[in-house]
């Protein structure tokens, strides 16, 4: 887990790719799956992993037989993240299989041990090659789609003096990732094309919602478009538009901008203390393929800018520290950059086409969230916000469910995480529901807490309009030079 922070500083040394190569088997777990497993074999290998974790993030070793032989949150330094794994080889062919081994945690290895933890529930069923696969023999761990449904990739790039720049291994420099568009935003955008005449721009709002969800450099948290737990939408212009080609039947063609940004939201403020912006400003080109409602191949390039800042009041201040020392704090993020992004798509085929409705993949990332799950974000920003002006508290409603609704966001699974909403909005809107301990307050008007709060968003949007003064008067004067 925290993949992003392992691939750049653990997955990206020769010693560790070599003997990860040559001694384990990597894989890299999605966190809905571990908070939530299923039911089933590969399911109770989940559940040992969520037992034995120390924190909701982490670098394990399992046996094959589902032992979890070690955790380990960060290294004190980059060599020991290779006598990590040395010693749970080490660890593993000492073991003389009478019992089963008791789970290793460190925070930090090898200095920062943990308590140990006994190994619960009994043999786990072998995974088996023939039980990991369905009736027709296809993979279970293949996601699956309903037919037509249009997935590909989408690759980014940090670009200077029209060169790529920047280390490709950071997920602020180079990005690959899965893009999809469903039946039902095809369906509106084939809708839009029969409609307009030959040679007229129509602006199709689920089309720029697409592209520019899948076009930004950096995590899931900073998600440009908001709608992702500790992320709100600052603004969002989307103006792409379709155009049909005069003497080319079925073919539309893509234009237009987006400009879209997003902030940290007071429930994000809440959970980690975390510090962003992320603004992305995309210029669109590209083609379209239609077959009545169905698209059969869509193909867009977009260059601009992206202005990427990522942090935590104190949590960076960690010296000479190296970053294998700090993984689950990540690194801090200054990026102003040109960037370019490409997306592919075409229908789904072969072992990724569902045999049936019921056979859809549920956890299978759609891309950006539903407008139906931003919407209710921001009105259960407002439901919060609202509540602590009341006298209430919040908080504990905030701090039990949105721990459940983070990993199904993560993992896509997009109408589970909106119940998980709808329940948070029902016990903190219902009046009287006793959502919060009402607080004591000293007078009227809002109190100390709310103060603070308002003052640290004002200062917020004040360091965001002095940075947008500072790159206006920038391009003023480069202009003006010429």
């Amino acid at each position: 887990m925290f993949a992003a922070a392992a691939r750049e500083v653990v997955f990206s040394q020769k010693p560790v790719v070599d003997s990860v190569r040559e001694h384990f088997v990597p894989v890299a777990l999605k966190a809905g799956l571990v908070a939530q497993p299923r039911s089933d074999a590969e399911g109770r290998f989940y559940d040992q992993l969520r037992r034995t974790q120390p924190a909701p993030q982490g670098i394990a070793a399992m046996s094959p037989a589902g032992e979890v032989i070690a955790w380990a949150l960060s290294f004190d330094d980059d060599a020991s993240i290779v006598a990590f794994f040395d010693h749970v080889r080490e660890r593993w062919a000492a073991h003389d299989g009478a019992d089963p081994l008791p789970t290793e945690r460190f925070r930090s290895f090898p200095s920062q041990k943990m308590e140990d933890l006994a190994f619960e529930g009994g043999p786990l069923p072998a995974v088996t090659d023939e039980g990991h696969r369905k009736e027709d023999g296809r993979c279970r761990a293949i996601r699956r789609f309903r037919e037509g449904t249009l997935s590909g990739r989408a690759v980014g790039r940090t670009f200077r003096d029209g060169e790529p720049w920047g280390e490709p291994w950071r997920q602020e420099h180079y990005i690959e990732d899965r893009f999809e568009l469903d039946l039902d935003a095809q369906a509106v955008l084939a809708q839009a094309a029969a409609k307009a005449t030959p040679g007229e721009k129509v602006i199709v709002d689920e089309l720029g919602r697409a592209l520019a969800g899948n076009a930004f450099l950096g995590m899931l948290d900073v998600l440009p478009l908001g709608g992702v737990p500790g992320a709100k939408s600052e603004s969002s212009r989307l103006e792409v538009w379709i155009r049909k080609i005069d003497g080319r039947e079925g073919e539309l063609e893509i234009g237009g901008n987006t400009d879209v940004e997003a902030s940290p939201d007071a429930i994000g403020k809440r959970t980690d203390g975390r510090r962003f912006e992320n603004h992305v400003r995309l210029r669109w080109r590209g083609l379209i393929a239609v077959d009545g409602r169905r698209i059969t191949r869509l193909v867009a390039v977009a260059d601009g800018r992206q202005r990427l800042r990522w942090g935590n009041d104190g949590r960076f201040a960690l010296g000479d520290r190296p970053e294998s020392a700090h993984l689950p704090a990540g690194h801090a993020i200054d990026l102003d950059s040109d960037v370019r992004f490409g997306l592919t798509a075409e229908p789904v085929t072969g072992d990724e086409l569902a045999a049936s409705p019921a056979e859809e993949t549920r956890d299978a990332p759609k891309g950006p969230p539903p407008a139906s799950l931003r919407d209710k974000m921001q009105r259960l920003q407002r439901a919060v916000g609202a509540a602590r002006r009341a006298g209430r508290n919040p908080e504990r409603v905030i701090g039990e469910l949105m721990p459940r609704f983070q990993p199904l966001a993560e993992s896509g699974r997009f109408e589970e995480a909106e119940k998980v909403l709808d329940e948070a909005l029902r016990r903190i809107e219902a009046a009287g529901d006793g959502a919060g301990e009402t607080r004591p307050r000293s007078g009227d008007g809002p109190d100390r807490s709310e103060l603070d709060e308002q003052i640290e968003h004002l200062e917020e949007q004040k360091a965001r309009i002095e940075e947008r003064l500072r790159e206006l008067r920038r391009l003023r004067e480069e202009r003006g030079g010429r």
